[in-house]
Formats: structure tokens, C-alpha cells, sequence
């Protein structure tokens, strides 16, 4: 866990200081990177897999996180984790479950999620309290699911869905499962979906041009609107209460992550 807040860097201070001193009229160096994160608090897997895809609970003390568990036949499936951030207690939820990408509902109650068996992801619905899961859409050989994403406002489940070749944005009951999508019908791949604080609006990943950036799909899911115009791709974006929008930015050495 960091702090979003920009932290000091006294050692590139006191090299400035040092070069100005040896050469008043030369040119300050310039960082085009900030200095690096001091980490808050770390969650560190003893042994095996790490702990990934972490997701806060409304509280802003507890996070959602997935882990690769070893099962009794020595095989291994993705099980959720509660973490404390104050604390750095964790309990596990579920057990042998193969469920992944969790992302809590306001109340802290169940989580949308992926099930990934038979070579394709289903989209389900996870109880916190007793790890219970529930398949609300089931997935197949042309159909999958990704990234579910949880309405703070009305608990509905924006999800990446699939269908042969082409991922598509769709609006989930966290009930029954109906859905609808909400992305326009013009043959566009998108994905990475998450919702902006009203809990209607999505803002998500779309290739229209051929180059993975980011846009804004209105609440009637007719128009989308782009937000980056990059050449490389700016993909797993998503929105602090606040608004502010964070992603992450391709670049020769890998990704940045960018706000």
C-alpha cells in the first residue's frame, strides 16, 4: 500500500544543492520520474504464489485479494483473502474455489468475480462471511468473463464479456444475472471496464483504431467518448472516489503507472 500524495526525495535534493554549489550558472537537473513509493504496509507470501489483484472494501482498511493455494491433490486454484491494512491480519474466504479478479460490493458482503474452470470463465458471485459461490453467468468455449467491477452506488456488476472474437462491456444483475450491454454495437473490442463515483458511467480500455486507449461510455451505453490518445496503449484503468482516474501507460521497459 502507498500514499498517493508526492513524497520528498532528500538524497536528489541534497545532489542539486551540491551541484549548484560546485556550478552556480549550470542547468538543474530535471527528474522526469517521481522518486520512488514508500510502502504503507506490505502483504509478503511467505512461499509459493503472491498475493495479487488487490481490491479496497468501502472501509478503506480491508482489501480483496486473490492467491494461487495449493488443494489436498497438490494442485493449485485461486482462493480470496481478506487483508487488513492497518493491522496486517488476513483471513482466508474460500476454499478450492477458482475464483479470481474479486472486487468487494459497498456493504462488504459478497463480491463479484471470475471462476475460471474447464478452459473458460464463468462470472460469479462470492458470500465474504461463508465463501459461498454462486454462478450468476456461466461461461463456454465462445464465451468468457473478466475484470467484474461492483456499483458502489446501486451494487450492479460491470463485466468484460467475450463472445467468439470479439470482448464486449456488459452491465450484470448482482441478482439474477440478467444482462444488458453497455458499450455501443459497433464491433469495437473493449474490456477493462470500471465504473466513475455516480456508479452508472464506465470508463474503459477500447480499440477503435487499433490502439488500446481509454474511454468514457455513457450511462445509455450509445456513445463513447475517448479520454487518452496514446500510440503505445493505456489499459487497466480505474477511478478513485474522487474521480481520478488511474492506469496504466505501456512504455519500452513495461508499464507506467499514470493518473
Amino acid at each position: 500500500v502507498w500514499n498517493t500524495a508526492d513524497e520528498p526525495d532528500t538524497l536528489a535534493d541534497q545532489r542539486r544543492a551540491a551541484q549548484r554549489k560546485r556550478d552556480p550558472q549550470d542547468v538543474p537537473d530535471r527528474a522526469f520520474y517521481p522518486p520512488p513509493k514508500k510502502p504503507v504496509i506490505t502483504l509478503v507470501a511467505g512461499d509459493g504464489a503472491p498475493y495479487e489483484t488487490p481490491r479496497w472494501f468501502a472501509d478503506n482498511t480491508h482489501l480483496l485479494v486473490a492467491r494461487l493455494t495449493p488443494t489436498t491433490d497438490g494442485t493449485l486454484r485461486s482462493d480470496l483473502y481478506i487483508w487488513s491494512a492497518s493491522d496486517g491480519g488476513l483471513r482466508r474466504v474460500t476454499r478450492g474455489a477458482g475464483v479470481r479478479e474479486a472486487d468487494p460490493s459497498a456493504d462488504g458482503r459478497w463480491a463479484a468475480a471470475t471462476r475460471c474452470d474447464h478452459g473458460w470463465c464463468d462470472l460469479v458471485r462470492v458470500d465474504l462471511a461463508t465463501g459461498a459461490v454462486r454462478v450468476l453467468r456461466a461461461g463456454s468455449v465462445t464465451r468468457n468473463y473478466y475484470r467484474p467491477r461492483v456499483s458502489r452506488v446501486d451494487g450492479e456488476i460491470v463485466v468484460a464479456e467475450q463472445f467468439r472474437d470479439r470482448w464486449r462491456i456488459a452491465r450484470v444483475s448482482p441478482d439474477d444475472g440478467a444482462l444488458r450491454y453497455a458499450d455501443p454495437d459497433d464491433g469495437v473490442t473493449r474490456y477493462d471496464a470500471a465504473f466513475e463515483p455516480d456508479g452508472r458511467t464506465i470508463i474503459a480500455t477500447s480499440e477503435a483504431g487499433g490502439i488500446a486507449n481509454l474511454e468514457r461510455l455513457d450511462t445509455a451505453g450509445r456513445s463513447a467518448s475517448r479520454i487518452t490518445s496514446t500510440s503505445a496503449a493505456a489499459v487497466a484503468a480505474d477511478v478513485a472516489p474522487v474521480g481520478t482516474i488511474w492506469f496504466l501507460a505501456l512504455q519500452g521497459k513495461g508499464y507506467d503507472l499514470r493518473r
